[in-house]
């Protein structure tokens, strides 16, 4: 069975990874990770677990404590405010109310 930890790093590596196999560097933008958040969206969907997927989201956005270095996959390095800042934008175009 699949953990929580394991379901947040494939959703966000729907993202990070998936960013990074097409670029060198993060997004100088947010809204550039648009059609990767969309990505994530649907595969969410597509498998059941976009309501889990939201309550993933606003437990780490309210937790600071919690590192989320670790729920990315990708050659890059991200850093804890570089994830919480596209958590909470992915968070942001996914449920807009």
């Amino acid at each position: 069975m699949e953990s929580h930890k394991d379901r947040i790093e494939r959703y966000l590596g729907d993202v990070t990874a998936s960013w990074f196999g097409d670029n060198d560097m993060p997004a100088d933008e947010l809204s550039e990770y648009d059609s990767y958040i969309e990505n994530m969206k649907m595969h969410a969907e597509r498998f059941g677990n976009l309501d889990a997927l939201k309550q993933f989201f606003e437990h780490l956005l309210a937790h600071p404590e919690i590192n989320t270095e670790a729920l990315t996959s990708s050659q890059f390095a991200w850093d804890d405010e570089q994830v919480r800042e596209i958590i909470a934008y992915a968070h942001q175009k996914i449920w807009t109310n």
